[in-house]
């Protein structure tokens, strides 16, 4: 497990891709009865620091560029598709927030710089948006969305 103060190269997070692949391989049954990804496959995820690989070093992160999400992202799916698939969202997700303002990403990495992030951009059923003193209020339903099981925030569209 890394500090938060210890960044990861290129090739160290390859190689720690590889090492949780052999893990996922041996969830893959687990994870299609759960129908998500088996808590210690993410929980590896993000105590390897692999969670972390995209995000600016401002919030701890590794600020590596996006081959180094192709590159383990080939690792893990080779091993477990499902897993793949979740972990290039969760780091997808935080390459995202690195484009958003300061403001969102004070709110979320300040708090915990390992917070996973899931997404819902397809419509919401029954949408709404109102103004509140403070901001908005959303409500709607949305489709499900991979890796909201193990995520502390959403970004959604409304």
């Amino acid at each position: 497990m890394l500090t938060t103060n210890q960044r990861l190269t290129h090739e160290e997070a390859v190689a720690l891709a590889i090492k949780l692949a052999g893990k996922a391989r041996g969830r893959i049954h687990e994870g299609e009865m759960l129908n998500r990804q088996p808590d210690e496959t993410i929980q590896e995820i993000v105590d390897s620091g692999l969670v972390r690989a995209l995000q600016p070093m401002r919030f701890h992160g590794h600020e590596l560029m996006f081959d180094t999400l192709v590159d383990t992202t080939i690792e893990m799916a080779k091993a477990n598709p499902a897993a793949g698939w979740c972990y290039t969202l969760l780091l997808v997700h935080q390459w995202m927030l690195a484009g958003w303002p300061d403001e969102a990403q004070q709110e979320i990495w300040s708090a915990n710089p390992d917070a996973n992030i899931a997404t819902a951009f397809a419509a919401p059923k029954d949408g709404k948006i109102e103004r509140v003193e403070g901001g908005y209020r959303i409500s709607g339903i949305w489709p499900y969305s991979s890796g909201v099981y193990h995520s502390e925030w959403v970004m959604v569209t409304a």
